[in-house]
């Protein structure tokens, strides 16, 4: 699709399509966790009202109504399959199409999780976000981040295809819904237009979270993402080759601890030979200890250096102080 997705009527025929196949109906707890302590973190009152933009299965909706148990928790989308689906699995929080005027100015905090990179306008949907929240309104907004220094964006700049300018500086290995990758000064000026300032910045995946999802994709991807043929220069090549062998011993072996989870381990290790069944049971063990280590390193990297700016995924907490006269 790509550039089709600036176009409004082309971007929900698309996503209808997407969630139609089950398109970001969960997220790992870990996240969910992780999005809970960052609102918490914006220190909101016991009640309010509270949106979740870009809804689209009631996912993170859901999420809200945790962290925020006292409040009244709503979700949009442009998407009427989304909010049918999230309307029928999140029955305690409320749903509607975007395009309803209804709840215009009413609510207090005002979320997205990974909408930005999404939309067809970024400045058509800022304006739909100022038009529901209230005057002294708090936001926070999830989405990939394109600072400099992650472990993304160096494997970015060591490929001649690594970053599109065309396409607002978007990832090569991006979603093929994504139209854009924000940082946070670009952020941050858009939200200063309409009256709101940064109060919190958080970051996700420097390194070891980078490592961790790049690996929880197929083995293809794992590939595709450090291909030495893409590289800008013989030295790039050669850093990306090793970057590739790294990547894929991670991925075999935590893909084999999780195949071995699922299935059973007697499946896996029945042999008559009782050396054979002992070493199955070790790789078994070895393979399960990497998945946990990956797991645990990201997590250590999130409490450790969330405040520092050089994450490939960010959240964004902000407050309305006052608007800028050129609104």
């Amino acid at each position: 699709m790509g550039e089709e997705l600036y176009e409004k009527e082309a971007s929900v025929e698309f996503y209808d399509n997407r969630f139609n196949e089950g398109y970001m109906d969960d997220w790992p707890v870990e996240k969910k966790n992780r999005v809970i302590s960052v609102i918490r973190d914006l220190g909101l009152p016991p009640t309010g009202k509270a949106l979740d933009f870009g809804s689209g299965h009631g996912v993170f909706t859901q999420v809200i109504k945790q962290a925020l148990p006292g409040w009244e928790v709503y979700g949009t989308d442009i998407s009427a399959v989304a909010i049918e689906s999230a309307t029928a699995r999140y029955p305690q929080c409320h749903f509607f199409v975007s395009g309803n005027e209804e709840n215009a100015g009413e609510f207090d905090f005002l979320f997205s999780h990974h909408v930005f990179e999404h939309v067809y306008d970024i400045s058509k949907t800022w304006d739909e976000l100022d038009a529901f929240a209230k005057e002294d309104a708090a936001m926070l907004h999830i989405c990939p981040c394109g600072n400099e220094g992650s472990f993304e964006h160096r494997l970015c700049v060591l490929r001649t295809d690594g970053i599109d300018p065309r396409m607002e500086n978007r990832f090569f290995f991006e979603d093929e819904g994504h139209v854009r990758r924000l940082t946070t000064r670009t952020t941050n000026a858009i939200a200063s237009r309409y009256g709101f300032e940064l109060v919190l910045d958080y970051y996700a995946n420097q390194y070891f979270g980078g490592l961790e999802w790049i690996t929880t994709y197929d083995i293809d991807f794992v590939r595709d993402i450090a291909d030495p043929r893409r590289a800008s220069g013989p030295a790039q090549a050669a850093r990306l080759t090793v970057v590739r062998l790294e990547l894929v011993a991670l991925k075999v072996l935590r893909k084999r601890a999780a195949d071995w989870t699922l299935a059973g381990l007697d499946t896996h290790i029945q042999s008559d030979d009782p050396l054979k069944q002992k070493l199955k049971k070790v790789l078994y063990r070895f393979c399960l200890r990497v998945d946990s280590f990956a797991r645990y390193k990201a997590e250590r990297e999130w409490q450790a250096k969330k405040r520092l700016k050089n994450g490939s995924e960010m959240f964004l907490g902000y407050r309305r102080t006052g608007r800028q006269d050129t609104l």
